[in-house]
């Protein structure tokens, strides 16, 4: 199958928004922090490992929301979008891991679902490790290969349905977090 080039208009991939030691270290805090690990398996809608950072290691928060203003900013830039919400809120950032059982993957979805779900605007999905778990946008023919320092922006709504390949050769780490809309 030919694929397209790695960003669509909307679907947008940012290359060194943090070291590659960061990701690293955020990898090993989320395996030093068992006591707030949380398995979640929803028959593979998702099948994962999660670590909410806002809550178990609020420190370092900071530094996250100032990666993801860096990607919104050249997410507005690149995409010319004025409907794009102002940036003013975000989700908690939540450190993903999937082993490479090919049972942890996240079969396809989009992020918005329901009414509490609906305040998403935008997606932030940051890969902390080269791995091979992609994630694939089968309506757009696009795919994006999991690198440290790579950040994924894209709207999470029913026309960007996706896909979280397991990794095969070694865990696959994210970290993931939501603009929200904001109230008038």
């Amino acid at each position: 199958m030919k694929l397209p080039k790695l960003n669509s208009h909307m679907v947008r991939v940012y290359d060194n928004i943090f070291p590659e030691e960061m990701g690293n270290a955020l990898v090993q805090t989320f395996e030093h922090t068992e006591h707030g690990q949380e398995f979640i398996d929803n028959n593979h809608k998702p099948c994962f490992t999660q670590l909410n950072m806002n809550e178990h290691h609020p420190e370092v928060v900071r530094i996250f929301v100032n990666w993801t203003r860096i990607a919104y900013h050249d997410y507005v830039l690149e995409t010319e979008n004025k409907h794009i919400p102002k940036f003013h809120h975000l989700e908690e950032f939540r450190i993903k891991r999937y082993l490479t059982n090919r049972e942890e993957r996240f079969d396809e979805h989009v992020d918005v679902t329901d009414y509490p779900s609906a305040k998403r605007a935008l997606a932030f999905l940051f890969y902390l490790n080269d791995n091979d778990g992609d994630t694939y946008f089968p309506d757009h023919q696009l795919i994006v290969h999991p690198k440290a320092g790579r950040v994924l922006v894209f709207p999470p709504t029913w026309e960007y349905p996706h896909i979280g390949y397991s990794p095969k050769t070694q865990k696959k780490y994210i970290m993931s977090t939501y603009l929200h809309y904001g109230q008038n």
